[in-house]
């Protein structure tokens, strides 16, 4: 299956939004001591290169599936996935 990439070109916003974002699910995934390969299994068989696709920020995270799939992986609800993803740390941390 054919992923779209993300296109950044003239939405700087969208850009910094999902960088931040991908930063977020990389140290998450770190914290947990996952590999991209456990998480993936945790999150139904997700594909690993989707998850470094993700964290690298080629591909947005896009849709409230694909939350679903990841909050379920780090044993979350889908809304405090979101919350920590959107949460603003202080002095650029991501």
């Amino acid at each position: 299956m054919s992923r779209a990439k993300v296109d950044y070109q003239d939405r700087p916003g969208l850009a910094e939004a999902v960088k931040r974002r991908a930063a977020k699910l990389r140290r998450l995934r770190g914290e947990r001591s996952l590999t991209a390969t456990a998480l993936a299994l945790a999150a139904e068989d997700m594909a690993p290169s989707y998850i470094y696709e993700i964290e690298n920020g080629r591909v947005a995270l896009a849709s409230l599936r694909i939350l679903d799939r990841f909050a379920k992986g780090f044993g979350m609800a889908p809304a405090d996935l979101l919350a920590e993803l959107d949460r603003v740390l202080p002095d650029g941390q991501t």
